[in-house]
């Protein structure tokens, strides 16, 4: 790699979005990546369309390109205003990365990607390409080439990002993106305020996905049977995704349990237009552990969970332990009577019911859209570089020598005079066994880091500039110039420095002893070949890893 080149994964700078926008404007252009399969449901386009109705809101264009989506779904986007580009290329695979690709070069702005089936190569073909706005649930590999990764889940956990660009990450249930049906119950409630009134439950939602390929929704009919003549049943909403194999059997189903004497009246609803409002008017809901999961939190509605997929347990967990939520079991495996027995405690459960949809309430606030919009729109700046130091550099490494978060970091807290830096800068640009590099963004420095040949390996040390400090540019810089070195390298830490302890972690290096009141961490040399760069060192050589909020 080139002194001067961009870290692995980095975003592209010639794209549109990438170029500056007037204070003010909207953000562009947006192309979201995403497909629906009866196996895979619905899930991934219906999230893609909640972040493209608050793209448009916030006063940018949208439109969605997807290999595989049935007519019915791409016919509901459509309705909603936005095109569907057919990607010509096998879903997930490097045709598919290359046209989108090049899709989005042509027309210009973000790519929002939604898809466990994306590869990490896929991931890295299209974020060294265009801007990319990662919508993701697990951490999987290939996150490190996104500008922007987005993970709305409640076990959402910042150190599965280890190699996410700085400021990269949007993590939690704050970012979870609602459709625009749901906007107007913002104001529903307080965020405290009880939800769910009422003692009994006089309507039940059962919605199970966009396919619901195991027809889970069957099983909950079931367990409703089991309960007739034991408890006086509320009316039941039975919604059917567009993609389900088993609706005509579900929906004769329903009409039996109706027919049979003391039996619920079940309403079945397919295409529904406004998902708000069916979750709106229940009391009660039997639901998967996808996306409806946190739209029920956020309308205060407890949610008896059915798992139909293997990749629900950790959000399920988290939203049991979240207090909105019961996790009835894993589907197929759990019975109809194990159902029943969950529905009962519930229904006959009206504090409990209460209490879950206040937690509900707290965990959802339903503004995560209009969060993740705005940080798109910060994220627009350039990605950091790295260059080597040069002696028009003088004055701005003085200026941030002297700074005092980095000398009361430093060997020696005493200011450093001009003439004293300047000779130390010009032996360092002469010394072959140094390396001073300068990080910008977008042309502007905004810090620098060191790498200092010993005995003992590689001596790495970083300065944040003060304005750049609190935005990860230590943890970037520091893993960007480790990547450099091939052999053992090191850095000493001020005792109760954790900031600074952090970004050494961060760059690959462990605690490994105490030597003259310094912390030192290291790292051995890495297994691989690869050149040792020279390195370099500043006067009064700070303790590598100074003050700073990252």
């Amino acid at each position: 790699m080139s002194v001067d080149a961009p870290p692995a994964g980095a975003p592209a700078t010639d794209t549109p979005a990438a170029q500056d926008r007037p204070p003010g404007a909207g953000p562009g252009r947006l192309t979201l990546r995403a497909d629906a399969t009866a196996r895979s449901g619905t899930g991934h386009v219906m999230r893609c369309l909640a972040l493209a109705e608050a793209w448009r809101a916030a006063g940018g264009t949208a439109t969605f390109a997807a290999a595989e989506i049935g007519d019915g779904l791409a016919a509901m986007v459509r309705s909603r205003g936005f095109d569907v580009t057919a990607v010509p290329a096998a879903s997930g695979g490097d045709a598919d990365a290359d046209a989108v690709a090049a899709l989005v070069q042509r027309s210009g702005g973000w790519l929002a990607l939604d898809g466990y089936h994306f590869s990490a190569d896929y991931k890295r073909c299209v974020g060294a390409a265009v801007p990319l706005l990662l919508v993701d649930d697990f951490a999987e590999p290939g996150y490190e080439a996104a500008r922007l990764v987005f993970n709305q889940t409640l076990h959402a956990d910042p150190a599965a990002y280890p190699d996410a660009a700085p400021g990269a990450l949007l993590l939690g249930p704050k970012y979870t993106v609602l459709r625009r049906e749901f906007l107007p119950y913002l104001d529903r409630a307080p965020v405290d305020g009880t939800l769910v009134e009422r003692e009994r439950v006089r309507r039940l939602l059962v919605t199970l996905g966009g396919s619901d390929p195991d027809d889970a929704a069957g099983a909950v009919l079931d367990a409703l049977a089991e309960l007739m003549g034991e408890l006086d049943l509320p009316a039941v909403a039975l919604v059917i995704g567009a993609m389900s194999p088993h609706a005509d059997r579900v929906r004769a189903q329903a009409a039996a349990l109706s027919a049979r004497p003391g039996g619920p009246a079940v309403t079945v609803k397919t295409a529904v237009a406004d998902m708000a409002a069916e979750i709106a008017a229940a009391d009660l809901a039997v639901t998967a552990g996808g996306l409806t999961l946190q739209e029920l939190a956020f309308l205060g509605v407890p949610a008896a969970i059915v798992r139909t997929a293997d990749n629900q347990a950790r959000g399920v967990a988290a939203a049991e332990r979240a207090g909105f939520a019961v996790d009835l079991g894993r589907f197929p495996g759990l019975t109809v009577g194990e159902i029943a027995a969950g529905l009962r405690e519930l229904l006959e459960d009206a504090p409990r019911r209460r209490a879950m949809s206040n937690a509900g309430r707290r965990t959802v606030d339903g503004r995560g859209a209009e969060r993740v919009v705005r940080a798109a729109l910060r994220g627009e700046r350039p990605p950091l570089t790295l260059r080597p130091a040069g002696p028009d550099d003088a004055a701005l490494l003085l200026a941030w020598r002297n700074d005092p978060a980095v000398r009361e970091a430093s060997r020696s807290p005493r200011e450093v005079q001009p003439e004293e830096h300047a000779r130390w800068l010009a032996g360092v640009l002469a010394d072959p066994d140094r390396t001073l590099l300068i990080a910008e963004e977008g042309g502007a420095p905004v810090g620098s880091v060191r790498l200092d040949a010993g005995p003992s390996g590689q001596e790495i040390s970083y300065t944040v500039a003060p304005a750049a400090r609190g935005r990860g540019v230590a943890k970037w810089m520091s893993r960007a110039a480790a990547a450099r070195v091939s052999g053992p390298l090191w850095a000493a830490v001020k005792p109760g420095n954790v900031a600074s302890a952090k970004v050494a972690e961060a760059a690959g290096m462990q605690p490994a002893s105490v030597e003259d009141g310094f912390r030192i961490f290291r790292r051995p040399a890495l297994p691989q070949d690869g050149a040792v760069p020279r390195s370099a060192a500043e006067p009064s050589r700070p303790p590598a890893f100074p003050d700073d909020p990252d």
